[in-house]
């Protein structure tokens, strides 16, 4: 298992690809502009970059995708008639709204970049 700061490196620098730039950073190299983020991010605050959604997007990008939320069954249940609701979504949503219920975000970020 990676190391935390590692993990938000890979995730900053992927985020950084896709368009998002730490704190108007807007010159630099992607080194610098990690090293930048991290410094000046207090640990209080990874929570709150890690969960912006600025950040999700350009981390997870902004296709569409199909999800089924859960295996529910209507009141016909004992006809055996099942429904599932489906949603189409974003991806950055769905794995942001994944990540905030996630027990560890730091481990689902690791497992999710």
């Amino acid at each position: 298992m990676e190391n935390n700061k590692h993990i938000l490196e890979r995730a900053i620098q992927k985020a950084i690809d896709g368009g998002w730039q730490p704190y108007e950073l807007s010159t630099g190299s992607i080194t610098d502009k990690i090293r930048y983020t991290l410094k000046f991010t207090k640990p209080s605050q990874i929570r709150g970059l890690i969960f912006d959604q600025e950040f999700a997007k350009a981390l997870w990008g902004e296709k569409e995708i199909r999800i089924i939320i859960g295996a529910e069954y209507s009141d016909e249940e004992e006809w055996g008639v099942p429904w599932n609701i489906e949603d189409i979504t974003p991806k950055w949503k769905y794995k942001l709204s994944q990540m905030v219920i996630s027990p560890d975000f730091i481990k689902y970020l690791e497992d999710n970049i």
